[in-house]
């Protein structure tokens, strides 16, 4: 009795979905995105949607994220220390090390706009569902740990403020593997288990 009932569930649940999208969108406009976010997630259990596709991309996204993060950390420190050094009177030790520095913030801008670039097609692997609206409005509310100290040194003519985002929860300090339990047996089950949990909601 429960498989027919479920694959009514599932069934209903596709045929709702353009009004569903648009109480989605509703919670959105009103500040209840986190609301929007619960919907996306009982539509993905109505729908019994494979999260294989979507784990595998969004892994993928955000070990990049991590990888952009750790760099915009880097930046905002490197510019910090340039400033400081050169509010001040100058050695020739000091002008090497200033000179070291633009050099290295030249290379991360470089890898920053590559970090960006990956995250962007990883994002466009992730398959058309609930899942992925759900993604998607996780890159619009980043709630990151640096994201106002990032902001800070954002060059908003070049657009960079769009820097600022992907996947929050995951800070550039803590490794992959740890975040993901890669170390453990059981990680594709947990990692999808994780996923679904994470996308959805932060408490």
């Amino acid at each position: 009795m429960f498989y027919p009932l479920h694959l009514l569930m599932c069934l209903l649940a596709f045929w709702a979905e353009p009004l569903l999208m648009r109480i989605e969108d509703y919670f959105e406009r009103t500040g209840r995105w986190k609301t929007a976010q619960r919907l996306r997630e009982k539509q993905g259990s109505w729908r019994m949607i494979d999260f294989t596709e979507t784990s595998e991309a969004v892994i993928s996204l955000i070990e990049t994220d991590m990888c952009r993060h750790e760099l915009l950390q880097r930046e905002a420190y490197l510019k910090e220390r340039c400033q400081r050094r050169e509010d001040k009177e100058l050695s020739k030790d000091d002008e090497e090390q200033l000179k070291a520095w633009h050099k290295e913030l030249n290379e991360l801008n470089v890898n920053i706009w590559r970090t960006e670039r990956e995250g962007y097609i990883y994002s466009l692997k992730v398959p058309s569902s609930p899942w992925r609206r759900a993604l998607l409005t996780r890159l619009v509310h980043p709630e990151w740990y640096l994201e106002d100290a990032v902001a800070g040194t954002v060059d908003v003519a070049s657009g960079r403020e769009a820097r600022i985002g992907l996947i929050p929860w995951v800070t550039a300090r803590v490794s992959a593997g740890v975040v993901l339990g890669l170390e453990d047996s059981s990680f594709p089950l947990k990692v999808i288990d994780w996923l679904k949990r994470v996308l959805i909601e932060m408490l």
